[in-house]
């Protein structure tokens, strides 16, 4: 007879219709979710018998991958108010909320990425926990095998790298640090690959707005210009 195997946070997610990175907010306690998503995520814990990374016995923790959102910087909040899109002045914002409802288009892009890893995450047999962090004091202490970090470079970045005694994967950070994998995004492709959509549109003058400050924010500009 087939063993059923323990269900995952994308079982989860589908069952209750809301994204990975929804589900792992609230079964970490990293961030707030909004009531109605958090009635059909316990609904669905409930009927998949779902057992999250606390109450898992010590050693399960070898399976274990801890996701890092790491940002350091203000946001600004974006929202569509019919066809107009409206960008507030930049605020700091709790690490706890980054991932809450209020910053949905602010920071779209991370909370795909997250989608995506946690997903292929769980292909290979691996659990994984999502934390968003500013800073990296207490990030080392983190239980788990293995360590993904997504977000902001700096220096901050560089020093934990150099440090860090478990493997660890930069995605979309550059850092100098010896001997860590690094994923990043094409951003050159990326932004060719706008331009193209837009002029097929008709759009004749496009301007480009970007952070100068990240590695990707300059590559991007750099692609624009050229």
């Amino acid at each position: 007879m087939a063993r059923r195997l323990p269900a995952t946070l994308v079982d989860v997610a589908t069952r209750a219709g809301c994204s990975i990175a929804t589900v792992s907010r609230l079964v970490t306690g990293a961030a707030q979710v909004a009531p109605a998503a958090r009635d059909a995520i316990e609904r669905a814990i409930r009927e998949l018998g779902y057992v999250g990374r606390r109450q898992r016995a010590a050693a399960s923790d070898a399976r274990l991958v801890e996701v890092v959102l790491y940002r350091r910087s203000d946001l600004e909040h974006i929202a569509l108010a019919g066809a107009d899109l409206r960008v507030g002045e930049r605020v700091g914002g709790d690490e706890s909320s980054v991932l809450g409802e209020r910053w949905h288009l602010s920071n779209d892009f991370h909370r795909l990425m997250l989608d995506g890893i946690v997903a292929e995450l769980s292909t290979h047999g691996r659990k994984a926990v999502l934390d968003v962090a500013d800073r990296f004091d207490a990030v080392s202490s983190q239980g788990g095998d293995a360590l993904l970090v997504v977000g902001e470079d700096g220096a901050a970045v560089d020093a934990f790298a150099h440090g860090c005694g478990r493997p660890l994967v930069l995605v979309d950070i550059v850092s100098n640090a010896p001997a860590q994998e690094q994923v990043t995004s094409d951003n050159a492709v990326g932004i060719g690959m706008a331009l193209e959509h837009l002029a097929r549109l008709g759009h004749r003058e496009v301007g480009h707005v970007g952070a100068g400050d990240s590695f990707a924010g300059r590559e991007r500009a750099q692609a624009f210009a050229w």
